[in-house]
């Protein structure tokens, strides 16, 4: 996951606002993206909640789909800072 926190992000705002050479689109991402794992596991951990089971694809699959499924929540993308 590519997160930001979000003074990070406000930060992020107000440079592109405020600073006339950036134009275009502007990626606002962590520099270091975490899996999906580590993410779950701090996330119980914050919650107090166990995180010992993962979801099968097919249960994702069933609900929402195999095309939104594929587009959407399954896939990975992994994001690198270039400046």
């Amino acid at each position: 996951m590519s997160w930001i926190g979000l003074d990070d992000l406000r930060g992020l705002i107000l440079l592109a606002i405020g600073n006339k050479s950036i134009s275009g689109p502007v990626n606002a991402v962590s520099p270091n993206p975490i899996t999906n794992a580590d993410f779950t596991t701090a996330l119980g951990k914050v919650l107090s909640r166990p995180t010992k089971f993962s979801i099968p694809k097919s249960m994702i699959k069933l609900p929402l789909g195999e095309e939104l499924s594929n587009a959407a929540i399954l896939p990975s993308t992994r994001v690198i800072l270039s400046v």
